[in-house]
């Protein structure tokens, strides 16, 4: 509810619940979700589980593929455009993470979701 209300307040459109079924659309239908995320030093493949964490991915897929409304400054509007394009990449820990920073020229502030727990394959 507190989240809801964060987004609500924010004028995120859809309160923080982006639908995965929006951000998937149009993609090739299969049984994987497969990221790819370029790098200057290469490709990292991840796959996302959207039966494990379906918020969590619907607001990463609908980010990366400029459905996912989203701020590029506080307080302005909401646009749609890929997120993740031409954001610097910091380091990788192999095993572990990856860190990614932002375009100077702008806060890009993303909608906040729900933190969704589950268990580890």
């Amino acid at each position: 509810p507190q989240l809801i209300e964060f987004n609500s307040q924010q004028g995120d459109p859809y309160y923080g619940r982006f639908p995965l079924e929006r951000a998937v659309a149009g993609l090739p239908p299969g049984d994987r979700l497969i990221a790819l995320l370029k790098t200057n030093a290469g490709e990292i493949p991840c796959e996302l589980d959207p039966h494990s964490a379906p918020l969590t991915v619907a607001n990463f897929v609908g980010l990366a593929r400029g459905l996912r409304p989203f701020q590029a400054t506080s307080g302005g509007p909401w646009i749609t455009e890929p997120f993740y394009q031409d954001i610097p990449w910091h380091r990788a820990v192999e095993g572990q993470l990856i860190q990614a920073g932002q375009r100077a020229e702008q806060t890009r502030l993303c909608p906040k979701s729900p933190q969704e727990v589950h268990k580890r394959r």
